[in-house]
């Protein structure tokens, strides 16, 4: 897939996550962060409530959600089953019975992963003008 069918996937799902939070988790290099904020938010589950779940505070569940520090294995798989998921989903690896909009994003974000760095950073400057088109700010 080149970058020109990515760019018309993202468009598909551009409604469904704010373009400045995948734009912001890219850039980061933190896509399993991503993901653990979009199943958590899914089960409307808050920060604080999983990081009690899981034995950390919320601020803790934030740092592992929006920074590009890896979660301990032990963690990933506490997170993985507070929300019922498996470990393979949260690495990008597997998919659940979510709803097609959501598998079609992590699709999408599947095949951004397998671009070169350089695309995928020309990926994240676009998604960077649409959160700003967006009211969204810069990312």
């Amino acid at each position: 897939m080149g970058t020109a069918e990515l760019f018309e996937e993202l468009l598909d799902v551009a409604g469904r996550v704010s373009p400045k939070t995948v734009a912001q988790a890219l850039r980061r290099g933190n896509l399993v962060g991503l993901r653990i904020s979009q199943l958590r938010r899914e089960r409307g589950i808050s920060q604080s409530d999983l990081g009690r779940r899981i034995g950390v505070t919320q601020r803790v569940m934030s740092y592992y959600e929006n920074s590009a520090t890896r979660v301990p294995a032990e963690t990933l798989l506490r997170i993985a089953d507070a929300l019922k998921v498996s470990v393979y989903e949260l690495l990008g690896r597997a998919s659940s019975g979510r709803a097609p909009a959501d598998r079609k994003l992590w699709k999408v974000l599947q095949k951004l992963e397998s671009l070169p760095r350089r695309d995928q950073k020309a990926v994240m400057r676009y998604i960077d003008l649409l959160a700003q088109a967006n009211g969204n700010g810069p990312g």
